[in-house]
């Protein structure tokens, strides 16, 4: 429905200050100090395993010769020193779930299980990966880390570093590591409306807009709104439960508070089901506009003139 999806967003139908939008500048709230140390821990750890040495041959093979397990406890190991939370964090297997922020920022907890669903797609990657496609998978491998949600803090500097990692050689000096690149933050809640409207069609509801889609959602017994992107989800997890009932018709909002406890435990787990669909369309979307979006994500490695 978006022939041209990407070109710095200017086309879409969606307004930057509606939702919560504004909201993305106030995550990751550490100190100037903390980061400054993250990232000498960072700089070590790069330095100590030799990462910083090898050539794109050697990091392709070294993705293709990995197990998912070795590849997330390096992962996790960065996103231990990027945060100072934890320099020997080991990855345990799963996905933290924790809450990070307040207000539309709960929706970053990970989906239920999605370890399982990061080392479907690291599968898929190794397969696949190449010297000469190596930004298109380490642009959905951004996304992927973003929108797994696997750490319980630092994500979006984990990603950065890890899209450095590998379209780059060397270490990115500190500004690059610190740096949040603003289109790409907006273009990164593009992606998931977006995902999020290919989610509808197949429940065959039509947004022509992200207006549109904006418009559905849960409320509370006053039929007010949460105001979080993920509502759009849950909607959609409760009307699928209300349709095996006698609902025939639906408005564009749903309560649930209204659905019997037998309906709650159904809603819960058709949901956790939607999140990981979710997961996935977003990896889709990625693909299908990586023309468009590889160039703002090469932005993260671009230094500010």
């Amino acid at each position: 429905m978006i022939e041209e999806y990407i070109k710095y967003c200017q086309q879409c139908n969606y307004p930057k200050d509606a939702g919560h939008a504004k909201d993305c500048s106030t995550r990751n709230s550490e100190g100037g100090d903390m980061r400054e140390e993250g990232y000498e821990l960072f700089v070590q750890f790069l330095e100590k395993h030799d990462i910083d040495k090898m050539t794109p041959e050697e990091k392709v093979d070294k993705i293709k010769e990995m197990d998912f397990d070795e590849v997330m406890q390096i992962v996790s190991r960065i996103n231990g020193r990027l945060t100072v939370r934890d320099k020997v964090q080991d990855w345990e297997g799963k996905a933290t779930k924790s809450v990070v922020g307040v207000g539309a920022v709960i929706e970053l907890e990970p989906p239920e299980n999605v370890e399982i669903e990061l080392e479907k797609f690291y599968g898929q990657m190794s397969t696949n990966i190449e010297v000469g496609n190596v930004n298109e998978w380490a642009m959905k491998t951004y996304f992927a880390i973003i929108y797994s949600h696997a750490f319980g803090n630092g994500n979006g500097r984990t990603a950065r570093n890890v899209y450095h990692l590998m379209t780059e050689e060397g270490i990115p000096d500190k500004k690059l590591a610190e740096k949040r690149v603003k289109d790409l933050e907006f273009t990164s809640r593009k992606i998931k409306l977006n995902a999020m409207i290919n989610m509808y069609a197949k429940k065959g509801i039509t947004c022509e807009s992200y207006n549109d889609l904006l418009d559905y959602g849960i409320v509370d017994k006053d039929g007010i709104g949460f105001g979080s992107d993920m509502d759009i989800v849950k909607f959609l997890a409760a009307r699928e439960v209300l349709m095996k009932s006698e609902y025939s018709e639906f408005g564009k909002t749903i309560c649930l508070e209204d659905l019997s406890p037998m309906q709650a435990e159904e809603y819960k787990r058709i949901y956790a089901e939607f999140r990981r669909d979710l997961f996935w369309s977003i990896i889709e979307v990625c693909d299908k506009h990586k023309d468009s979006i590889i160039p703002i994500t090469n932005e993260i490695t671009q230094k500010d003139q």
